[in-house]
């Protein structure tokens, strides 16, 4: 995935109009009611013949389900603490600032509204390769179908509809290109820019979810970011910046969608989204984005959620950072699980392994140096990660990542003594690829008892 920024957000009188931002036509799955969402007045329904006892326990019960049931579902702000809570996120900024904050959320809000009701896009970007992903991935002529009875139309329908094969519908019908004026990146710019003139810190936090889930949307192709995108513009659109009710309701037949409030909001409290477990970048250089079976490999101590990666994680060797294409992250070094919670496959070799986070979510997991995460091949055990160092190897402005790892073999004389392994992350298009011409070529030429970052650094 290509993800360079570049400034190509038009402005029109100090407003930066998005409503071409085209991928956000197709970033939305389906906005039914929140998970979890049940009638507290379907619970707990007494038997009139019931004693007066057990009147008195399904009062309780039912008064026990309801609480539970109010903490599940979020309040709805009324039009007045909507009012009052917008004055208090909107202090110290100008009235063009505010102006252009409030338009292009209901710009995006309204595009991404569209799509909900007039495009049948949950299946779409359920699928991880979906062309309409192209919309968060690229730029320019994209293909998102192809040209069908005056419509782009997914192939598999136009196979099942003419009873086609997938290179029947090629060889017959032409590919539906589109333009894509914004990709996934020149929107995280757009909100950047508007961020930088909010004073209230719970609103750039909102704002800095949009950036946070858009990357994410992008590095994994995971359907339940976009649609979280979806639930932040919604409340911030007709719960903060406007009243939906009011400012759009009068305007609608039905404004049953304007009712509709997900609770997402940190202006009101709201947790941020997390979505455990979830992807991982696949190790080739040539896919950056992240395994969607739910696990991180076979071997990823993530396996759960990012409390894995923060309980493994080795603080003296993670380290917050700026780097090129990522922005401002956490390098988390981890080490392995105890041996019985290793998988089967790395038989008790499992090595150290290294990842990018942002806040509360996994960006990036670092290529393997070996097969299924083992140092089996190495001949040795993992015992600590010795150094990390981020220097621009290869003079192309960026940081490439240089990381000490020791093991240890236990069989002979020097058999506990740690002897050093080296990897060496090249980085390139928000993605890291191991180097191994680099790593032979330093291994055959600096003694292990010589292998420091400064040797190595000295050598190269």
């Amino acid at each position: 995935m290509k993800m360079k920024r570049r400034n190509r957000i038009m402005r029109r009188n100090g407003i930066v109009i998005v409503s071409v931002l085209l991928f956000l036509c197709f970033m939305v799955t389906a906005c039914g009611a929140l998970d979890g969402e049940e009638s507290a007045q379907n619970e707990g329904m007494t038997d009139p013949a019931d004693t007066v006892w057990q009147d008195r326990n399904e009062e309780n019960n039912m008064a026990e389900k309801t609480e539970e049931a109010e903490e599940a579902e979020p309040q709805t702000p009324s039009g007045e603490e909507v009012l009052a809570m917008r004055e208090t996120v909107l202090e110290g900024m100008s009235q063009e600032e505010v102006e252009r904050l409030t338009e292009n959320i209901k710009v995006a809000d309204s595009q991404m509204e569209n799509a909900y009701l007039y495009e049948n896009l949950f299946d779409k970007l359920s699928d991880p390769d979906s062309l309409y992903w192209q919309y968060f991935d690229q730029e320019g002529d994209i293909q998102i179908g192809w040209w069908y009875n005056g419509d782009i139309r997914d192939m598999e329908i136009i196979m099942k509809n003419e009873g086609l094969t997938e290179e029947e519908v090629r060889e017959k019908y032409e590919p539906g290109i589109v333009y894509n004026r914004f990709d996934a990146d020149n929107f995280i710019e757009l909100i950047e820019d508007m961020q930088a003139s909010v004073e209230n810190e719970l609103l750039r936090s909102d704002l800095q979810q949009l950036i946070d889930l858009t990357y994410m949307a992008a590095a994994t192709h995971e359907m339940e970011y976009a649609n979280q995108i979806y639930k932040i513009l919604h409340d911030m659109d007709y719960y903060l910046l406007r009243y939906g009710l009011e400012d759009v309701g009068k305007y609608v037949e039905d404004a049953g969608l304007l009712a509709e409030y997900y609770g997402v909001l940190k202006v009101y409290g709201a947790t941020p989204f997390s979505l455990p477990a979830e992807g991982q970048p696949d190790d080739s250089p040539q896919n950056s984005r992240c395994d969607r079976t739910g696990n991180f490999g076979k071997q990823g101590i993530v396996r759960d959620s990012i409390e894995k990666v923060n309980e493994y994680m080795i603080p003296e060797q993670s380290f917050d950072i700026t780097l090129d294409d990522w922005g401002d992250v956490t390098f988390a070094s981890c080490r392995p699980p105890a041996l019985d919670e290793q998988a089967e496959e790395v038989d008790g070799f499992e090595d150290a392994s290294f990842y990018l986070l942002k806040g509360n979510q996994i960006l990036y997991r670092f290529p393997y140096r070996y097969e299924n995460n083992s140092s089996k091949s190495y001949g040795g055990l993992y015992t600590d990660v010795g150094a990390v160092s981020f220097r621009d190897i290869n003079n192309d402005q960026k940081k490439d990542i240089i990381i000490i790892t020791y093991y240890v073999s236990g069989v002979g004389p020097t058999g506990m003594v740690p002897r050093p392994g080296i990897r060496i992350f090249i980085a390139g298009d928000h993605e890291f690829y191991l180097d191994e011409n680099i790593m032979t070529d330093i291994e055959q030429n600096i003694l292990k008892k010589d292998m420091t970052i400064g040797n190595i650094c000295n050598y190269l």
